[in-house]
């Protein structure tokens, strides 16, 4: 597993690739411009921000602390 550090520095197309292969899929919210993945990846949780567009990735936040905001 890569450390958090690791995965904030891989390019977007990578963060992405690697956290749908070794995330656990959690959650879905549904905003007015956007789609947000809640995955979990080992000791990080990790936030995918979808476009418009399907399939068009446009961010990746990791973080070590709870998401339950998000819940």
């Amino acid at each position: 597993m890569l450390t958090i550090f690791q995965l904030q520095h891989l390019p977007l197309h990578d963060q992405v690739q690697y956290v749908l292969e070794n995330g656990e899929f959690l959650a879905t919210q549904i905003k007015e411009d956007c789609i947000i993945n809640l995955y979990w990846v080992g000791s990080v949780h990790a936030k995918v921000f979808l476009g418009d567009e399907a399939d068009s990735y446009v961010e990746v936040i990791f973080s070590e602390e709870s998401f339950t905001d998000y819940l």
